[in-house]
């Protein structure tokens, strides 16, 4: 299975990022590469939550 590893410096209040990319409407604005990303479950964020996305990954296309 491949690997991908980034890091890089966020000069932001952890707490805002957090609300950022743990918020699945606000997901298109940082997610790279996809078309759709949108909650299916209840919850929408955390433990238990599903989302179905659409986009490329790494050159990959998938749609869940």
């Amino acid at each position: 299975m491949a690997h991908v590893a980034e890091q890089g410096i966020v000069n932001a209040p952890i707490d805002d990022v957090f609300d950022l990319i743990a918020d699945p409407r606000r997901a298109l604005t940082w997610l790279d590469g996809f078309t759709r990303f949108e909650a299916i479950s209840d919850p929408e964020r955390g433990v238990g939550a599903r989302v179905r996305a659409e986009g490329r990954f790494l050159g990959f296309f998938r749609r869940e």
